[in-house]
């Protein structure tokens, strides 16, 4: 199963797409998402879905919506969604979530932009071709994923410049000089576009 959340969130099940269900569902999938692999227990997660205060049983309500997500997701305990003692949790391989294979082939071609910049900029290339929009797109007014939407463009931002800079390192100034000048003119305090 595959999990998107660089541009608007979808999940991809042996090519097919899932429907994770109705909004508060897709909320949850989301704020899982965002702390892949890590428990989250009840009342963290009626705080970020329900800023203004859960529903009137807002731990039944909960259950109700992690089992249609269960459910949605392939159900029983094989499906990537678990209760433990404490909470919830989504088990995310690095090669299922968007968002955390990017960020590994980011950081692999980092390593190599100076000893190897035809490498690098091909898999930062990659990289920056796994984005489908804005990060969490649909949730860019939901308070609970605010710092991961800001961490990600920040990332994308930075990988954005480590493509143009092994661009240059490989002499195709030609062919990146006008997507460069554009992201200087859109990113006006990010120096090293002006550089």
């Amino acid at each position: 199963m595959q999990f998107r959340i660089l541009g608007p969130l979808q999940v991809v099940d042996s090519g097919r797409p899932v429907n994770p269900g109705a909004p508060k569902q897709r909320a949850l999938l989301a704020l899982l998402l965002i702390h892949t692999n890590e428990v989250l227990s009840p009342d963290q997660i009626l705080d970020a879905l329900w800023p203004d205060g859960p529903p009137g049983g807002g731990t039944q309500t909960l259950q109700v919506h992690v089992a249609k997500l269960r459910r949605a997701l392939g159900g029983g305990t094989a499906g990537p969604l678990r209760t433990t003692d404490t909470g919830y949790i989504i088990d995310v391989a690095p090669d299922e979530l968007d968002s955390l294979h990017f960020e590994r082939l980011w950081r692999g071609a980092v390593r190599d932009i100076d000893t190897n910049p035809a490498r690098a900029a091909a898999e930062l290339h990659r990289a920056l071709g796994l984005w489908r929009g804005p990060a969490l797109a649909d949730f860019v007014y939901d308070d609970f994923a605010a710092a991961e939407i800001r961490r990600l463009e920040l990332l994308r931002l930075a990988a954005t410049e480590d493509a143009f800079a092994a661009d240059l390192a490989l002499g195709r100034q030609a062919e990146v000089l006008h997507q460069l000048e554009a992201a200087a003119r859109e990113n006006p305090l990010r120096e090293r576009f002006h550089e």
